[in-house]
């Protein structure tokens, strides 16, 4: 998939990404709670991901084709329904978003990109939105979600139990950096120059061979006990912390071993435990507020294009052969490149 159909489907899974048409209407696809989503948006988002597919020689495959064309429609309705949700909870709980907010988000977002604003403005135009919907869709329910964030996952509990209970299940961690070379002398070499104040995680990306943690500077994160090779295994668990190993021989070649930190007991750990566990309760009340307003919620959809499944919380056929799709087709040209 080409990047920028990803783009957009990871713009609306993030769930930020929702329909502008309140306004009373009849060319509209469903409503949620009376609340139009429009058949023009619908339309423009899919042949925008269809078109760009295209333009860059990269097309979905059998995207002309009518019962796959209608399942693309389907599921992106499914997302703006869900989103729209999202805007509704968010007017229920009080979550106001001022113009400033969503200026500095719109700044950070260009800022992120090489060509500035100019780069961000083709992005948007390449999703099939305005300036206006993108600002309003992404920026404010970006901040929309947070706000529900903090309202109904503000208040969550987390005992000294819960972080009794999360330390014995997960047991004792240590997070550990190394530095893997063929031969003993390419590791003494390198132990002398971090003695002499090079950056351990610099000579990592030039020198490991493992290349999956020299890409992060050596660091294998945060492991439990029982995960490395025996000679690795017993550094890590006896060695000083800060301080880098001696050449440590193991199957693999050469180590030099870097103990950031180890929780050996539930006292280390707590401060974690508890941050995560807090995290961990505050999405689950988030979830389910949202659930609960999912299944509360009065949604009609437009029979052209399926029907709501209110267990699944997804738009279906509601046939067996696929319904024509409510959307203008993709009509792929004769001559279009192919990979």
């Amino acid at each position: 998939m080409h990047p920028r159909v990803r783009a957009i489907v990871a713009l609306l899974v993030a769930g930020l990404l929702l329909s502008a048409c309140r306004g009373p209407g009849l060319d509209n696809v469903a409503t949620v709670n009376g609340v139009e989503i429009s058949r023009e948006l619908l339309q423009r988002v899919v042949a925008a991901q269809t078109s760009t597919a295209l333009d860059e020689t990269s097309p979905i495959p059998d995207i002309d084709n009518p019962a796959n064309h209608a399942t693309t429609e389907r599921t992106f309705l499914t997302l703006f329904i869900r989103v729209e949700i999202v805007r509704q909870l968010a007017d229920e709980l009080g979550v106001l978003v001022s113009d400033e907010d969503v200026q500095g988000r719109w700044d950070l977002d260009a800022a992120s990109r090489a060509g500035g604003e100019d780069e961000l403005r083709e992005f948007i135009a390449g999703l099939g939105l305005t300036e206006a919907e993108y600002r309003d869709f992404e920026l404010a329910n970006a901040a929309r979600i947070e706000g529900i964030e903090q309202i109904v996952g503000g208040d969550v509990a987390v005992t000294d139990a819960d972080i009794a209970a999360a330390f014995e299940a997960s047991g004792p961690v240590a997070t550990a950096s190394h530095i893997l070379v063929e031969t003993e002398d390419e590791a003494l070499e390198l132990k002398q120059q971090l003695d002499d104040g090079a950056s351990f995680a610099d000579l990592a990306v030039e020198h490991s061979l493992d290349t999956d943690s020299a890409q992060v500077g050596g660091s294998l994160g945060q492991q439990p006990q029982g995960t490395y090779v025996p000679e690795f295994e017993e550094y890590v668990w006896s060695g000083e912390i800060g301080v880098i190993s001696d050449p440590i021989e193991t199957q693999f070649g050469f180590h030099l071993i870097l103990v950031n930190d180890r929780e050996t007991s539930v006292e280390d750990a707590t401060e974690r435990l508890r941050t995560l566990l807090e995290s961990q309760n505050r999405s689950q009340a988030v979830q389910q507020r949202f659930q609960q307003a999912l299944q509360d919620a009065e949604i009609v959809i437009n029979s052209a294009i399926g029907r709501w499944d209110a267990d699944l919380a997804e738009v279906v056929s509601d046939s067996p052969l696929e319904t024509p799709p409510v959307t203008d087709s993709i009509e792929i040209p004769t001559d279009t490149a192919t990979p």
